[in-house]
């Protein structure tokens, strides 16, 4: 039997290449969905791996990290806080942290903590308070902030707290160290002090009763104080860059000199204005390249 054209179009058959089109399209749009499909797949996979990765290394951290609800009820609980407190995870959720783990004398401070976190701001590196399940207290530094939920509303919050008694006690023996050292500066200034107004006082009675010179290795005067000047009758002027060869009285020769360098001995000394000799303990240090003189006058 033989199918005329005319029978097939009053059919009304669909066009064999409108179908081919339609079959392409409705491939084309089949393979993008598999393939959004699958990317969302390992998307979610990837999501899912990463945040379980986080979820170990906060588990796993050395800091106690506690999640709370908005009635402070103990929401999660990780390996370093129990380690941190003494609490297993098991012992404590459901509980109020404040009851737990903080002391009396910190409830009021903890208490403001949650309350300004819960309206949204953060806590950070707060030194604080805390006590272990054994009753001991240590010294903490605690950063808090709010959690949210898919619709950006505030559902609770998330603590980590650090141990920081070590440096605690470590700045608590440097502001020791620096109390006693600042105590013996101040003894040794006031011991300074006073050695150097005795000093001035010793100075003050050799210048008023001992007659003082000091010479270069030649014998030229350097300094003289004022005592000398007085009992010689020289002025300052007159005796420096001179030698003792002014006030020597002729009674003592070379000899003399010669054997008492270095030692003690009597000498007279002659004043500028009188016949009179003056009678003196002579004292003489070679030291570096200067000699010291100092004269006891006792007038005859």
């Amino acid at each position: 039997m033989i199918a005329y054209p005319e029978f097939i179009a009053s059919l009304h058959l669909t066009k064999p290449s409108l179908v081919l089109f339609f079959s392409g399209i409705f491939s084309f749009l089949l393979a993008v969905l598999i393939v959004i499909w699958s990317l969302s797949l390992q998307g979610k996979k990837q999501i899912l791996a990463e945040q379980a990765r986080r979820a170990s290394i906060l588990d796993h951290s050395l800091d106690g990290i506690i999640s709370y609800d908005l009635a402070g009820l103990i929401t999660s609980w990780n390996q370093g806080a129990e380690s941190l407190f003494g609490y297993l995870e098991s012992e404590v959720i459901g509980l109020r942290g404040i009851d737990l783990i903080v002391p009396q004398n910190s409830a009021s401070e903890e208490q403001a903590g949650f309350a300004k976190v819960l309206s949204g701001e953060t806590v950070l590196n707060q030194t604080s308070r805390h006590q272990r399940k054994d009753g001991t207290h240590f010294s903490t530094s605690i950063t808090a902030l709010a959690t949210y939920n898919e619709h950006g509303v505030i559902v609770g919050l998330s603590q980590t707290i650090r141990d920081i008694t070590d440096q605690q006690d470590a700045q608590q023996r440097i502001v020791k160290l620096n109390e006693s050292l600042e105590l013996k500066i101040t003894d040794r200034t006031l011991a300074l002090q006073q050695a150097l107004s005795e000093n001035k006082a010793l100075l003050e009675s050799i210048n008023q009763q001992l007659l003082y010179s000091v010479t270069d290795i030649n014998g030229i005067i350097l300094e003289v104080n004022d005592y000398f000047c007085d009992i010689s009758g020289y002025s300052r002027e007159d005796l420096i860059g001179k030698t003792h060869v002014m006030v020597n009285s002729g009674k003592h020769d070379v000899a003399f000199w010669q054997l008492i360098l270095g030692n003690h001995g009597m000498v007279r000394c002659a004043t500028k204005t009188s016949s009179k000799h003056l009678n003196g303990l002579i004292l003489l240090s070679a030291q570096y390249w200067m000699m010291m003189v100092t004269l006891i006058g006792l007038w005859r």
